[in-house]
């Protein structure tokens, strides 16, 4: 009889990682999965080495493993699927569905050893079904990529194009600092009920410039900061890839080597990257010191939390993401206070991820446990979060004026505004199909009004500041000012896309947004 070699241990264990890569296929980089891809393969060659101490039989030795994998990293969706997004009912998920899931693996475990069967056509539906899911997970990967793939290289080169002739003995140290999610005063005053005034007219009084009818130019977070960062607008990407493009990649590709960046290291800064838990500015390929606390791959922590660990070592405190992102954001703003008396010029870049949920922070910094998180409304997290950070930023901001030794460059602003009601009701659901094109005037100014301030003692940078200011021309000014750089001002305009799924699908709203601005 031809013998059956047996496979899909290891099938079952590559499985979850290139599925969840297939699902996420258009934000995700490829190199995120090789990591995983050898963990999970070097620990089933582990298991399977000490499952021989007490399964004699490598067909029931192979069955058993495979069962175990397909436990291990599925219970963390079954538990999502059966708890929903409520926290407060671990008692019923928790204590429900891993009895269950358990016992009916120990009945299979226990069937297994009883059995006499060879199990040779068991064993071939198990290999049969490896070889089938990992290879449709493959397929779709191959498909997406055929598709989009051989037009991504050209999407830097494109962005790359923006004439600069840089010629000035100034060199102040500067400094980026992204604060997501922080909305407008207004906005803040009239959604949230919260006033904002007194931590804005701080900064007046340090010297900064607040622009106050500042709009974002793009709704979401890849969009801004590849606009911001590059100089310019991204509709060329629509013409590349097309207005049906659901191709992330190329977007978040100009977030690595950017105008902003390539400019000032060509004049000899150091660019200094300050990474988020976010995989697209955790870390940046072309920063010459990056600084991230705990920078495990964003695809590493969606697959962990498939598994049985994360929820049980959630409960237990053990490896609490939320925690985890805690202790980043306090990394990153002590951080910032180190550099300030570090030898430049220096081009600093920080992506804090403050007041964007998580809502981790309570307004005196405490932490705050994902259970106390879901014992408060959206709004009183947001704003205890924005209580946290702006005493923060005054602490950073007094530590950069008061320790550098050269008056610095400061910008900071927001990528996005808050979220409108009927688009937070859609996220908190787990939906991304809220169409932006039915937005009404007041949801689209709530989403694209921030925060947006520079303190810029150089030459006459501040009096051509303009309340109406983006973020696509904050260093067209900069740069053109301090540096006699050809980049003379564009329209500030307002773009949205149709939904989270099509990127690309750009259409104007400046002239809608700006009636009641």
């Amino acid at each position: 009889m031809k013998k059956i070699h047996i496979w899909h241990p290891f099938l079952f264990a590559i499985f979850p990682v290139v599925f969840l890569y297939a699902r996420n296929v258009k934000e995700v980089p490829m190199d995120q999965v090789f990591l995983p891809l050898v963990v999970v393969t070097g620990a089933t060659l582990v298991l399977n080495w000490l499952g021989k101490i007490f399964v004699k039989s490598t067909a029931k030795r192979a069955l058993v493993l495979s069962l175990f994998l397909l436990l291990f990293f599925s219970y963390g969706s079954v538990l999502d699927m059966v708890r929903g997004r409520n926290l407060d009912n671990w008692w019923v998920s928790g204590y429900v569905v891993f009895p269950v899931m358990s016992g009916l693996y120990l009945l299979a475990c226990w069937w297994l050893w009883r059995t006499r069967s060879k199990l040779s056509q068991l064993t071939r539906f198990m290999n049969l079904m490896g070889m089938t899911l990992v290879l449709i997970s493959l397929l779709q990967i191959g498909w997406f990529w055929w598709r989009f793939i051989v037009k991504s290289p050209e999407t830097l080169k494109k962005a790359q194009s923006t004439s600069i002739a840089p010629s000035s003995q100034v060199s102040p140290d500067i400094y980026y600092l992204i604060f997501d999610r922080y909305g407008r005063d207004d906005i803040l005053r009239e959604v949230y009920d919260f006033d904002n005034q007194e931590f804005t007219n701080w900064l007046e009084q340090q010297g900064f410039y607040i622009a106050r009818k500042s709009l974002a130019n793009y709704l979401k977070t890849g969009h801004s900061l590849a606009s911001s960062l590059n100089m310019k607008y991204l509709n060329f990407l629509e013409g590349q890839f097309g207005r049906e493009s659901q191709f992330f990649l190329p977007l978040y590709d100009l977030l690595q080597n950017h105008q902003v960046g390539q400019f000032l290291k060509a004049r000899g800064y150091t660019y200094v990257h300050l990474g988020s838990f976010w995989a697209h500015t955790a870390h940046n390929n072309f920063a010459d010191i990056n600084y991230n606390k705990y920078p495990l791959p964003e695809f590493t922590i969606l697959l962990y939390k498939t598994t049985v660990l994360y929820p049980l070592a959630s409960r237990l405190n053990i490896f609490d993401d939320h925690k985890l992102e805690w202790e980043r954001v306090q990394f990153s703003l002590q951080k910032l206070e180190d550099l300030a008396s570090i030898p430049g010029p220096k081009f600093v870049f920080a992506h804090i991820l403050v007041p964007h949920d998580p809502f981790v922070f309570a307004p005196d910094g405490r932490y705050q446990t994902p259970a106390e998180i879901s014992s408060k409304s959206y709004r009183d997290g947001y704003v205890g979060q924005i209580q946290f950070i702006n005493s923060q930023i005054k602490s950073v901001v007094n530590t950069l004026l008061n320790k550098s030794k050269t008056a610095p460059i400061i910008v900071i602003q927001s990528d996005e505004g808050i979220f409108p009601k009927r688009y937070l009701e859609r996220q908190l659901a787990g939906s991304d199909d809220f169409s932006w094109e039915t937005a009404n005037r007041e949801e689209l100014i709530q989403k694209m009004a921030i925060l947006n301030a520079y303190y810029v003692p150089y030459l006459d940078i501040k009096d051509k500041l303009y309340p109406t200011i983006t973020p696509v021309n904050s260093f067209r000014l900069i740069l053109s000012e301090l540096f006699a750089a050809d980049l003379p001002l564009l329209p500030d305009k307002q773009y949205i896309f149709r939904d989270d799924l099509h990127p690309y699908t750009f259409s104007e709203v400046t002239n809608l947004v700006l009636q009641s601005n």
